[in-house]
């Protein structure tokens, strides 16, 4: 199993984490990060499925409602949030 921390390491909010187990993954979070002004696409993460379908991503987990977590969710292609 892997993680990939893609936002919120160096950055206060902006928490996205991909974990990664045989070839599966499952994103934690796509928030922006607190400096933001306001949700922007440019935030987003380059994770492959988010922008286009891919069974590889089987959801996306959002762990609470804080912007920080969840502020992008409305740029995703893809309905798969658990």
């Amino acid at each position: 199993m892997k993680f990939h921390v893609h936002g919120g390491k160096n950055e206060i909010g902006g928490n996205c984490i991909e974990i990664i187990n045989e070839g599966k993954s499952i994103i934690l979070d796509v928030g922006i990060p607190v400096e933001a002004n306001k949700p922007h696409k440019d935030y987003m993460p380059n994770i492959k499925g988010l922008y286009e379908k891919d069974p590889n991503l089987l959801g996306i987990f959002i762990s609470h409602s804080h912007i920080d977590h969840f502020g992008l969710l409305k740029y995703l292609k893809q309905e798969k949030i658990l």
